[in-house]
């Protein structure tokens, strides 16, 4: 069995973030749902007040994460079609950046850098 290296490495760039955005989102609105079963009728309306908003914004973090990610497996399967990103090694798409030393192009498939924006 080969495993490509070079393979794993584009999916964690590209993937790692959003996925890690949607997951948080989702953990996070699983624990809030017990919040909910409070018995205690003076508390209810204050609970409800906080986590019926937070668990809106959990479920939009989630969200947000998904568009993310479909964004990117857009992006990848444009590379992998053949659409130039402007990345001089691998004509992967690139991300244009403020350094220390100026503006820079980071690649988001191979992540190399080239300095000005191209």
């Amino acid at each position: 069995m080969e495993i490509n290296l070079t393979a794993v490495e584009l999916g964690g760039r590209l993937f790692a973030r959003p996925t890690a955005l949607m997951l948080l989102g989702l953990t996070l609105l699983a624990f809030t749902g017990g919040a909910m079963d409070i018995q205690n009728p003076l508390l209810r309306p204050t609970v409800e007040a906080v986590i019926v908003p937070a668990r809106w914004f959990l479920a939009g973090l989630s969200g947000c994460g998904a568009l993310w990610f479909a964004w990117r497996l857009l992006l990848l399967y444009r590379w992998e079609n053949g659409a130039d990103g402007g990345c001089h090694r691998c004509g992967g798409f690139v991300r244009h950046l403020e350094g220390r030393w100026g503006d820079y192009s980071k690649c988001m498939m191979c992540g190399g850098t080239k300095s000005g924006h191209h």
